[in-house]
């Protein structure tokens, strides 16, 4: 009889190993799961954010005519902004492509940069000009591009080019426009 309580003892101790045995095992587990999954969500944020268009339109983008003339416009004023948590874009290094039906044209920065009417082309920064004329945009800033194309083809009433915005190291951000069938000094376009 002492050896049935004996061998029924020496059977919980034994079954009491196995539970802690099993319970350190399984916390090293879920520690290592944890870990990963940590790991794998900040990866996810940051590809998504590369992958991303960190600019964004922000507000109604206008067909400029600036010689009174309703066959034709001259520019394109498009309101972009920088989305917070984004890395900052230096506005001199940006590049515009115009892409139409016939014609694709590659629009670079205006030196100056801020001015209210760049030279044909290229696209300047409308407004708002800082006082230090800093052309870094950074997390949350918002201003107006004026995009001054050479060949106005793709301008006309009834077209529908695409306005491509690209900044090195962001996924560039694609416009689509469509113009009326007849303009004025300032058409809204979207």
């Amino acid at each position: 009889m002492d050896e049935d309580g004996f061998t029924g003892l020496e059977s919980a101790i034994i079954l009491i190993a196995f539970v802690v045995v099993g319970a350190v095992f399984s916390h090293v587990i879920i520690s290592a799961g944890m870990g990963i999954s940590d790991d794998a969500g900040s990866k996810v944020h940051e590809g998504l954010s590369r992958a991303g268009s960190s600019l964004v339109v922000a507000g109604s983008i206008y067909a400029v005519d600036l010689n009174d003339d309703p066959k034709i416009a001259e520019g394109i004023l498009v309101p972009i902004r920088l989305l917070p948590g984004s890395d900052p874009v230096d506005l001199r290094m940006v590049t515009i492509n115009l892409i139409g039906r016939n014609t694709y044209e590659s629009i670079g920065p205006n030196d100056p940069l801020y001015t209210p009417l760049p030279t044909a082309h290229y696209f300047s920064i409308y407004s708002p000009a800082p006082p230090d004329q800093d052309p870094i945009l950074c997390s949350g800033d918002m201003v107006t591009l004026f995009i001054r194309p050479m060949y106005l083809s793709n301008c006309k009433p009834g077209h529908s080019p695409t306005i491509e915005i690209i900044t090195p190291g962001v996924h560039p951000i694609q416009i689509p426009l469509k113009f009326p069938a007849s303009l004025t000094r300032y058409t809204r376009l979207s």
